[in-house]
């Protein structure tokens, strides 16, 4: 009676080792798909932190043209401010001869 209480533990000693490794197998699967996981979401974390580093650079680029273009604006806005006064004061000597012409013409 004796040995068949002992073989009955023995046989739900090792059933339970057979579950406990089935749940070890099962954990181990679980934790390789949650490092797989973990790879993948770092991986694209790494990826969006690029992408925002190359966002930022392309801004400051834009920023820095942008910044380029008023200071060409600014100084076409002062040649075209010159030119306009070259313009008047040719415009007015080309009277003042036209004027002097008029005059020598009536005095001959």
């Amino acid at each position: 009676k004796q040995l068949e209480s002992d073989q009955a533990t023995a046989k739900a000693l090792e059933e339970a080792k057979e579950a406990k490794e089935q749940k070890i197998a099962s954990l181990e699967s679980v934790m390789e798909m949650m490092e797989a996981n973990y790879s993948t979401e770092s991986k694209k974390s790494c990826s969006l932190g690029e992408q925002l580093r190359k966002l930022k650079q392309d801004i400051e680029a834009a920023n820095k043209q942008l910044q380029l273009g008023k200071v060409i604006a600014q100084s076409d806005k002062e040649a075209l401010q010159a030119n306009k006064g070259k313009i008047a004061s040719l415009e007015s000597a080309i009277e003042s001869m036209e004027s002097n012409l008029i005059t020598e013409s009536k005095k001959s």
